[in-house]
């Protein structure tokens, strides 16, 4: 699996996929209601809610493709149709680095009948120089999957016991990389959650 490097935030969806994103790690929320207020110490906030994904942000954003204005699971959502929709963020600072503890999360819909083959990227911080360097969260197949890579090379993890994302409903999914290690072994690993409970782990290698 190999993907064109990119040197700033990209909220990259897939074919014929809704997304509002993101919330806290593990956080809940109910259809309807107003969006919650951005948690602390998340460093990138996305709600999809406007009439333009691009007003997400205030200012440095790019718009490829052209989104659809659905129903969310909050208020509404923004359904991207295309294999190259995506939003283009300028870089913050505040992002974590591939060496560090972070995680995502997203309210995705993957509408009935679509299909879900292939690599499908949902959120990704990636540049090519002057070696591959950044981190991935993406679908592969409908399942998660943790892109990192350093130095020039990458690992991509994923766990056999993650199901394929269900169609034609919203789900909450995450992914938590464990650099500092996870008591009581100290081992690093990436967690991947659906709707709030843990389906799998992948141990983490170099880089």
């Amino acid at each position: 699996m190999t993907r064109t490097p990119r040197r700033t935030l990209v909220l990259r969806v897939a074919p014929i996929l809704a997304l509002l994103a993101a919330a806290s790690p593990l956080r809940t929320a109910q259809a309807q209601l107003p969006c919650c207020p951005q948690p602390a110490g998340m460093t990138n906030w996305y709600k999809f809610d406007a009439a333009s994904p691009l007003t997400d942000q205030t200012s440095g954003n790019t718009l490829t493709g052209t989104p659809t204005i659905t129903t969310g699971k909050v208020k509404q959502g923004d359904q991207f149709k295309g294999t190259m929709a995506s939003v283009l963020t300028a870089s913050n600072p505040n992002q974590p680095t591939f060496t560090q503890d972070f995680s995502f999360d997203a309210w995705i819909m993957i509408p009935p009948n679509s299909p879900t083959k292939g690599v499908e990227t949902l959120v990704e911080k990636r540049e090519s120089q002057p070696k591959l360097q950044g981190w991935s969260f993406f679908l592969d197949n409908g399942r998660l999957g943790v892109q990192i890579a350093a130095a020039g090379a990458y690992h991509n993890y994923s766990s056999a016991s993650m199901p394929a994302i269900p169609t034609g409903a919203w789900h909450f999914v995450a992914a938590v990389v464990r650099r500092s290690g996870v008591p009581p072994a100290g081992g690093q690993r990436v967690e991947f959650y659906l709707d709030g409970v843990l389906k799998g782990t992948a141990n983490i290698v170099a880089p």
